[in-house]
């Protein structure tokens, strides 16, 4: 357990800091920081934090009264806090900035730590949980992000858990405009970074794709002396501009030449697919538990990070093949009359086209229906990005399409209307709505397969056919 003295605090908050409690009051382990007063609050420390809607301010006097040690409060609040309680309570004038502060040294006294970072538009959280269960076979401590803790916020939280016995630590960096990842990467100083493929997401806030570019590429800029980098190679532009910052940069993907290769993915039904991968000359194939064609690229990329940070090729493959994917990520359900792929996790136009190839790929004499959301994030691109997807629906030939939302169920009819198909439309302006007309509609075929932004809660259309 990593445990700081009041004396490292005060070297790691520098002027953050403005009053520490008493040296003879106990110092807070960094782990038992915690940000919401919901949890169970007995032996931790609160740290309040402010959003447009909140301000966690209000919550300190709660805390204490849940049994916390102590708390942080920004200076400014001091006055209207008990006096009694001052001498808990670490002053700073911001408290985000503290935490990431304490993140920060946190990862410098535990230089020893192997810490890997990806980015990229899809695929982060799946290419992380690979890389998560081939080191698991190497029987070593591994820190790993949990969900999509990938922020300014959930990546200091993840690094106060960050203990001189994790030898690996597997981060996730995500960005809403260019600056992020670089904020992000002084904090965690990553030894091998990975930029995963560059699509849409977010696009309304970077502004174009060349902003996203820049943005995700700002991971391969040099944070420590050993830095090694990695890239898709099947991306021109992506691999140009990743050589001009780091000419040594290490490549996956399937194109000839790449560090680690795809070399073939086969679908062999009820969830599982076979990847057979090139890395460094050495061949190996392995059973991956599932039918995602661009997840099988990623575990390409999950073998590559691996064997940059010393992993035997045969823990690797052993690494991949007790993978399993998580929630809402391309998950297959089996049931008596349908099989059900919850992808519901978010969505963008890559992510879509991918998700629906590698449905009709895995299943191609199955009757298919998509049940498909609105994409969000996408700003002035919205309406195009949304024609874009129905014009691709449009040539896979679908047997039915549900459309769930006002941008999808617009795009959709005014592609379909003047187009010779057989391919049926539905449209619901909520999963609610959906789900009242539900049985007395048609059947909906042997293949159900669900994609789209979180707000448009497509969970609950998947969980009202899981209940049948």
């Amino acid at each position: 357990m990593t445990k700081l003295s009041w004396k490292n605090y005060k070297a790691a908050l520098e002027k953050t800091l403005v009053e520490a409690p008493p040296d003879d009051e106990p110092s807070p382990c960094p782990k038992d920081i915690k940000i919401d007063t919901r949890e169970n609050m007995k032996g931790k420390w609160f740290l309040p934090l402010k959003g447009s809607h909140f301000d966690g301010h209000n919550f300190i006097e709660e805390a204490f009264k849940g049994g916390a040690l102590g708390a942080f409060s920004e200076i400014t609040y001091k006055d209207k806090l008990p006096k009694e309680l001052h001498n808990k309570i670490i002053f700073v004038t911001d408290c985000l900035c503290a935490l990431q502060k304490i993140a920060t040294y946190i990862r410098e006294q535990n230089k020893e730590t192997l810490v890997f970072a990806i980015t990229g538009s899809i695929g982060k959280t799946s290419t992380k949980n690979l890389l998560a269960s081939i080191l698991e076979e190497t029987g070593e401590k591994t820190l790993l992000a949990p969900k999509n803790f990938n922020n300014e916020l959930g990546l200091p939280l993840t690094l106060l858990q960050l203990e001189k016995s994790h030898k690996y630590a597997v981060l996730e960096m995500g960005a809403r405009k260019i600056g992020d990842i670089n904020f992000l990467k002084k904090i965690a100083k990553p030894d091998i970074n990975l930029c995963l493929c560059v699509g849409s997401s977010h696009i309304g806030t970077f502004g174009s794709k060349e902003n996203i570019y820049q943005g995700k590429l700002e991971i391969l800029e040099r944070t420590v002396k050993e830095q090694k980098n990695l890239v898709l190679k099947d991306d021109p532009l992506l691999l140009e501009k990743a050589l001009k910052i780091d000419s040594n940069c290490y490549t996956y993907g399937t194109k000839e030449g790449a560090d680690a290769q795809l070399l073939d993915s086969k679908f062999l039904g009820k969830g599982k697919g076979q990847v057979t991968i090139k890395l460094f000359g050495r061949i190996f194939s392995a059973t991956l538990a599932t039918e995602h064609h661009g997840l099988m690229k990623n575990a390409a990329a999950a073998s590559l990070l691996a064997f940059l940070g010393g992993v035997a090729t045969e823990q690797i493959k052993s690494g991949l093949e007790k993978f399993y994917p998580t929630e809402s990520r391309f998950k297959t359900i089996k049931k008596e009359s349908f099989t059900l792929i919850d992808d519901s996790y978010n969505a963008s136009l890559e992510s879509m086209k991918a998700g629906i190839d590698s449905v009709l790929r895995a299943y191609p004499d199955k009757r298919v229906t998509c049940f498909l959301g609105d994409m969000h994030d996408l700003g002035s691109f919205s309406e195009t990005y949304h024609f874009q997807l129905a014009e691709f629906c449009l040539e896979k030939k679908l047997a039915l399409i549900v459309t769930v939302g006002e941008k999808t169920s617009e795009a959709f009819q005014k592609v379909f209307k003047e187009s010779d198909t057989e391919t049926k439309l539905l449209h619901f302006n909520s999963s609610e709505e959906f789900i009242d007309e539900a049985r007395n509609l048609d059947p909906f075929g042997e293949i159900l397969y669900f994609k789209g932004a979180q707000c448009m809660n497509l969970k609950k259309i998947i969980t009202y056919f899981l209940s049948l």
